[in-house]
């Protein structure tokens, strides 16, 4: 983790500590009290840049942490955004289909109420069906879809979205109704890449 790689970058910049031992004998030797203590100072050190190099490993670790870091946070605002857009048009989507079922069914049963019908209506009234159980099974699958979405946002956003369709709407993002235009350059960071900048000229 970035705390763990933080930690291990400071850890590598210092001196190890100093090991330190001593030791005593007391006895008496022809009578006389006698005392000898022996200690000994023992410190590592590190020869031909191994300090250095050791802080250089640990920092770019670091850095790679901050960058895996700011990676993950950057896909999650990116999927959400892509989220919230998608709903966006799902909501639009099912509108859309739900006018349509109901003029299927408005002429379904109008077909329905007559006495009789000719073989071009009979005609007719199965393409009306054919087109209104297909789109019978594409607000279905809409429905799974923003159902899994609104899922996927409330635990991305640690919120309830409300279920009031209107409500819903205020929150989600306007459709762009138009779009910025190409430049006629390559933007400036594209100049030092022949290969990018060629796309970007691409008209």
């Amino acid at each position: 983790s970035l705390e763990q790689a933080a930690e291990q970058e400071g850890k590598a910049g210092q001196f190890t500590n100093p090991d330190l031992e001593s030791k005593g004998v007391a006895g008496r030797n022809l009578g006389d009290q006698i005392f000898q203590v022996e200690v000994s100072l023992s410190q590592s050190i590190d020869l031909s840049g191994k300090r250095s190099s050791r802080v250089g490993v640990a920092r770019g670790e670091k850095q790679l942490s901050e960058a895996e870091l700011r990676a993950a946070k950057e896909e999650v605002f990116l999927d959400t955004a892509l989220a919230l857009n998608r709903l966006r048009q799902v909501q639009l989507e099912r509108e859309i289909l739900n006018e349509a079922l109901s003029t299927f069914g408005t002429i379904t049963r109008q077909f329905r109420s007559r006495p009789r019908l000719s073989p071009e209506q009979q005609v007719s009234l199965g393409i009306i069906q054919i087109a209104q159980g297909d789109y019978t099974f594409r607000k279905s699958a809409l429905e799974s879809e923003d159902f899994e979405t609104r899922r996927k946002l409330e635990l991305s956003l640690a919120c309830s979205l409300p279920s009031d369709q209107e409500k819903l709407k205020a929150l989600l993002p306007e459709a762009r109704t138009r779009w910025p235009d190409s430049p006629s350059e390559p933007p400036s960071e594209f100049k030092n890449s022949a290969s990018l900048a060629a796309i970007a000229s691409v008209s």
